[in-house]
């Protein structure tokens, strides 16, 4: 039974294909402004703040947010936001 619900629920107009399609967003963004927090070696921390404007295109609505993003970046080089607040 489980297995005939959830190929119910996943196919096209099952309630997890509608659910994703009503409640998907895209966000554009633009970083204002940006300053180092940290270094210590080849780690940093640092601290960005992003306008975004999230749409969604099921409700054709239009929101717009400053994040305030902390990353931090590791020995590998890569950065990993490790913080993310709507100011």
């Amino acid at each position: 039974p489980l297995k005939g619900q959830l190929t119910a629920s996943l196919a096209d107009n099952g309630d997890f294909a509608t659910t994703v399609t009503t409640t998907s967003r895209d966000a554009k963004g633009t970083v204002v402004d940006l300053g180092l927090v940290s270094r210590e070696g080849n780690r940093a921390v640092v601290v960005l703040f992003v306008d975004q404007q999230v749409t969604t295109p099921a409700a054709n609505q239009t929101q717009r947010l400053r994040e305030r993003v902390t990353l931090s970046r590791s020995t590998a080089g890569s950065w990993l936001a490790v913080k993310l607040e709507t100011v």
